[in-house]
């Protein structure tokens, strides 16, 4: 999705994280929602529908002027993007009893590895390329970005998840 939008269009678009969030996690009544959380939430969405291209079509198809939804009038990045935020907050609601009940440490290792397992077929290819040709510095590098950003965020997370509502982890 990033590759087919404005890199504003996925900026905005990322802040539909603590939205999505709090949805899911009140339906499945893990929290509450407040009139104060209900107004964030509709100014958000209207402002993801408004990104994603869905106003243009309604007031198009309002004047007469063609279809409701044509494909090539949506901004399919922004959907994309918004997509990954929709999957990002089920992973944090669905999640959280699991690192309530076993903790990070047990959980993270099983799900890095199942999504290692499942994206590989689609990076065989461009890994061995790149197993190849990296120097030392490049593979120090390498996993560095492995280990900080994303093995070291995750455990944040899971660690805030086991203490605090969804709701709240995406808040901060």
């Amino acid at each position: 999705g990033l590759r087919q939008t404005a890199p504003s269009n996925a900026a905005l678009l990322s802040v539909t994280i603590p939205v999505f969030t709090t949805v899911l996690s009140v339906f499945l009544g893990q929290d509450r929602l407040r009139v104060r959380s209900v107004v964030g939430l509709s100014v958000a969405s209207l402002g993801v529908l408004l990104l994603v291209g869905v106003f243009a079509n309604v007031l198009t198809f309002a004047a007469g002027g063609g279809p409701l939804f044509m494909p090539g009038q949506f901004d399919r990045g922004a959907l994309l993007v918004s997509v990954n935020s929709l999957s990002y907050s089920l992973y944090l609601v669905l999640s959280r009893p699991l690192f309530r009940r076993h903790g990070a440490s047990a959980i993270l290792p099983w799900l890095f590895l199942w999504g290692a397992l499942m994206m590989l077929p689609f990076g065989i290819e461009k890994l061995a390329e790149l197993l190849t040709t990296v120097t030392p510095r490049g593979m120090l590098l390498l996993l560095y970005i492995l280990a900080m950003p994303t093995v070291v965020a995750y455990l944040a997370n899971a660690y805030a998840l086991a203490r605090a509502t969804p709701m709240l982890v995406t808040l901060y």
